[in-house]
């Protein structure tokens, strides 16, 4: 089985993988061959799944419960190839991260420390401060107080107490002298004035503040500095599971489907059949009383369908009409402008007139039909939601109206696939190039007879 698969065959079993096979009960027998059956049974109808933990990726071809509970993400792919090429580059991918890593984990510590240091010298020097008003306050509150005691103090006589302000100590040898201010000791110069050393003290509260000021900006700074290394690191750090969904499930839609669908300005649905066949199915399955049906005068038109035409404004009905004829012989042709006619679904019917025949996918109108010229030109729009890319086609009188980003195609003699890679180049889509083939088939079946002009940003790409 390979370790893995045997460590999740013991797991499903519920026997402990360090126990020897002669120690292992009738049940822990018993749960170990149902549990390999299992796997067997898992084995023969395989599932290609990627694994992925902390940088660890793993490929399997069943689900590894023993993983899951382990905290493991798993996403599937198509190909059991493409499960170990997946896991080869991004095990690629981690060695350059590694070597990357190094020097700006370095940088990130070093910065670590000098803010560190910073904001312990702040810290420390704040306190300073605090102190500093602390005592700026005592003594500006009681100054004249405060100078009178240093005048008796220098003559060696007079009171050691005046009201809350106590004389403490006279240093003669420092020239000092000390007092107390309701419990707050002040150690002052004996031979200058109160008023000169208060001054003193704020211009040395003034410089500290000032050195806080900027060792905080410093510190602001270095942690720009930190939280930059930071989102490097993380951008740089390879995601696998993103990596792996990017390519795995992000899905391409639009093209090869039976019936042609889009909603037109005003936000009313339209579906158009792409050959006889379905033109008499959507006739069958898709008319309903307040529709309004399409058709270009001219052999090979496709049948349009205008949900609840009757209805519609004249927007709606414009842009159904132009659908109808790029989508009508006439883009083979290469004609500029089509006549197309619509008429209520009572006036469609696919029993023919009494004793003549309807050839296959043919349908009878009667009573009035309403003409209109279209314009054969179409808009083509590439559009991206999280695991989706879209293509479509839709009349560029639509387009217009919506106000989205789009190529316009008309009829002309550029291939289908040359087509459609010119116009993903034109939207510059960041995905991966197996999506992007598949992007590029899809996008020329959607191309009326294969072939077109292309007009971007003014720019006619005729071959």
């Amino acid at each position: 089985l390979g370790g893995k698969y045997a460590e999740e065959l013991l797991h499903r079993a519920g026997v402990e993988k360090g126990k020897k096979v002669k120690e292992l009960n009738e049940h822990e027998q018993r749960m170990l061959v149902d549990a390999l059956n299992e796997i067997d049974a898992e084995m023969r109808n395989p599932r290609f799944l990627i694994y992925i933990r902390d940088g660890e990726v793993i490929p399997s071809i069943i689900r590894l419960r023993k993983l899951e509970e382990s905290g493991y993400r798993w996403v599937e792919v198509q190909e059991f190839n493409e499960a170990i090429k997946l896991s080869y580059e991004y095990q690629e991918r981690m060695r350059h991260f590694e070597e990357a890593r190094k020097p700006i984990e370095e940088e990130m510590h070093r910065l670590r420390k000098t803010i560190a240091e910073k904001e312990y010298v702040i810290q420390q020097i704040s306190e300073k401060a605090k102190q500093l008003e602390e005592k700026i306050n005592s003594l500006s509150q009681n100054a004249g107080v405060v100078e009178s005691i240093r005048l008796t103090a220098l003559q060696g006589e007079g009171s050691k107490s005046y009201g809350d302000v106590n004389l403490v100590e006279v240093n003669e040898r420092e020239r000092k002298f000390t007092v107390d201010i309701r419990g707050f000791a002040l150690n002052l110069a004996l031979d200058t004035s109160t008023w000169r050393q208060l001054g003193s003290m704020y211009d040395e509260l003034k410089t500290i503040r000032n050195t806080i000021n900027k060792l905080q900006g410093e510190r602001s700074s270095l942690l720009t500095k930190l939280r930059e290394l930071e989102d490097r690191l993380t951008r740089i750090r390879p995601d696998i599971h993103a990596a792996v969904q990017e390519r795995v499930s992000l899905t391409v839609e639009g093209g090869f489907k039976r019936i042609r669908r889009f909603i037109t300005s005003e936000g009313l649905e339209v579906v158009a059949g792409k050959d006889a066949s379905s033109n008499i199915a959507l006739i069958r399955r898709h008319m309903n009383h307040d529709d309004l049906v399409f058709h270009a005068e001219i052999r090979g038109s496709p049948v349009a369908i205008l949900k609840q035409g009757l209805k519609a404004g004249e927007a709606s009905i414009e842009e159904t009409a132009q659908f109808t004829a790029c989508y009508s012989r006439a883009w083979r042709e290469g004609l500029s402008s089509a006549t197309v006619y619509y008429v209520k679904t009572e006036q469609v019917s696919l029993s023919p007139p009494p004793g003549q025949f309807l050839p296959k996918g043919s349908f009878m109108v009667y009573g009035r039909r309403n003409y209109l010229t279209a314009e054969l030109t179409l808009a083509v729009s590439i559009e991206r939601h999280e695991r989706r890319v879209r293509a479509v086609t839709i009349p560029k009188l639509t387009a217009e109206k919506l106000g989205i980003r789009y190529v316009e195609i008309k009829p002309g003699n550029l291939n289908a696939a040359e087509a459609a890679k010119r116009i993903i180049e034109f939207f510059k889509l960041d995905i991966p190039k197996e999506v992007e083939e598949k992007l590029t088939n899809v996008l020329a079946s959607m191309i009326p007879y294969g072939r077109c002009h292309v007009i971007m940003k003014e720019k006619n790409i005729l071959n």
